[in-house]
Order: structure tokens, then C-alpha cells, then sequence
């Protein structure tokens, strides 16, 4: 685990992968579906997500032989993850619907807010009807945990979903306290939330237009590519590390939106 933490993915896969042969040989399946669910999020951090989504499903097998519908509540959620990744958004929703609802027996209240946060901004990338909901309820969940990263990313998130409800006023009372929430954590984790800020700027755009201030516009469609270009630069350059799914998503998320308000202001009718 530490040779991952630290980068050290090949060292890191050949421990798992001995400990998983080990495991199996003894017959501890616990232990060898936790080996696995290792080697499949250390396949998800390199990219690989078909292997990842073959070695979470082994272990998520293994798990509910063992009964321990915990673990497979965690696990189903990185497989929910990886195929979000690969955009198999009807099958991600399904796999975090199924881990939400084994998470949901048990008392771990950082554990299922971190798993409704991503839930929920997967229904946002797929136009579900649950994101603001899981949300909502994730950031409630996660803000007397301690664990200020997921709380300040489900708020941008939420932020975003109501934004794309034209809610901008309260999406930007999100947005602030998440951006406070954050104030002291890894870059990468803030350039998502800048990146979804993006979602605000088209709104103020398209009332810009609305009124007749299409200069106004062209300048919140700045901003909004320049917070896009930032991010997209921190991605390229392998600045935010192997965890950059964050970053990937809400790219996902805002760059259609900004194209089209782009595509509007140049080509209008």
C-alpha cells in the first residue's frame, strides 16, 4: 500500500499481485479480494480501466462470498468510478446505486458521504434526476467528518448542479465555501472546483445575452475558458499526479457547455 501511495506502481503491482497469489492459496478470501480491489484501483490510477473494471469485479465476487458487503459497497463504488471514467454512465449509476445501498447499513458517515458525493456528480454528468439530492446529502454527511477534501469537492459539486438549474445565486454561496473548505488542500482538488465554476460563468453569459449585452457575454465566456485552459494544462503536464479524475470529470462536465456558448457568440443567429 505504501509503494502505491507514494508512486512506486510497479513495485506496488508486483506486491499485490504476490500477496493475491498468496492469499488465494491459503484460501483467505478476504484477503485476497482486498489484493485485488488493490491491484484493480492501482489499474485505475494508471488508466487501464478495463483491467481495473475485471479486477474490481473479481474482488467484489469475493466479497460477497465472504459476506462482507461492506468492502463490496467500497469497491462497487471504484467500479462505478472507472466506468464513469470510460463514460458507461447508465452502468456507473447502477454500480453506485448498489454501493449506496450496502453503505447505507452501515455506520462509517465519511465512507457513504465520499460514495453519494461521486454518486451524485455522476447523475450530474448523465442529466440523472438524483444529483442535487445525493449531494445535498453527501455534504451534509461529510461536514462534521473532518475530511474537509470530499467535503469541498461534493460542495462545488452541488454548486455546478444548481447552477445548471440556473440557481446561480446559490450555486456562488457553494462555490465560495467550497473554495474555503479548500483553501488549504492539494491543487488539484481546487482546480476542479475552478473548473466547475465554469458552469456560473455560462449561466451570467446566457442572461447576458438574454439582455441584449452580448460584450458582457464574450467576457464571462473568457473566463470561463480561461478556468478550462488552466485546468486542462495542469492535466496534460501530469502536474495533479495519478489521481486527476476529478479534473477529467468536471472537465467532462463544463468543456460542452462553454463549446456550445463559444459556438453561439461566434455564429449567432
Amino acid at each position: 500500500m505504501l509503494l502505491h501511495v507514494h508512486g512506486a506502481l510497479a513495485e506496488a503491482k508486483e506486491a499485490y499481485s504476490a500477496a493475491a497469489e498468496l492469499l488465494a492459496t491459503s484460501g483467505d478470501e478476504r484477503g485476497e479480494a482486498r489484493a485485488l480491489a488493490n491491484l484493480g484501483a492501482l489499474g485505475h490510477d494508471e488508466g487501464a480501466l478495463a483491467e481495473a473494471e475485471s479486477l474490481y469485479g473479481e474482488a467484489i465476487a469475493l466479497f460477497s462470498s465472504v459476506g462482507d458487503l461492506r468492502l463490496r459497497g467500497v469497491t462497487l463504488g471504484n467500479l462505478a468510478l472507472a466506468k464513469q471514467e470510460r463514460h458507461a454512465l447508465d452502468e456507473a449509476r447502477a454500480c453506485f446505486a448498489e454501493a449506496v445501498t450496502h453503505l447505507e447499513a452501515y455506520q462509517d458517515v465519511r465512507l457513504l458521504g465520499v460514495v453519494l458525493g461521486n454518486a451524485g456528480f455522476c447523475e450530474l454528468e448523465a442529466g440523472g434526476p438524483l444529483a442535487r439530492a445525493h449531494l445535498e446529502r453527501a455534504q451534509a454527511l461529510l461536514a462534521p467528518t473532518g475530511d474537509s477534501r470530499s467535503l469541498g469537492l461534493a460542495l462545488g459539486r452541488l454548486a455546478a448542479a444548481l447552477a445548471l438549474e440556473g440557481r446561480v445565486g446559490d450555486a456562488d454561496a457553494r462555490f465560495a465555501r467550497a473554495d474555503r473548505v479548500l483553501a488549504k488542500h492539494d491543487q488539484l482538488s481546487r482546480t476542479a472546483v475552478s473548473a466547475l465554476r465554469a458552469t456560473s460563468d455560462v449561466l451570467r453569459a446566457e442572461e447576458a445575452l438574454a439582455r441584449g449585452r452580448p460584450a458582457d457575454a464574450i467576457a464571462q465566456l473568457r473566463v470561463a475558458t480561461g478556468r478550462i485552459a488552466q485546468a486542462e494544462a495542469g492535466e496534460q503536464s501530469g502536474a495533479f499526479g495519478r489521481r486527476s479524475d476529478d479534473v477529467r470529470t468536471a472537465l467532462r462536465l463544463v468543456t460542452p457547455r462553454v463549446e456550445a456558448l463559444a459556438r453561439r457568440l461566434h455564429d449567432p443567429p
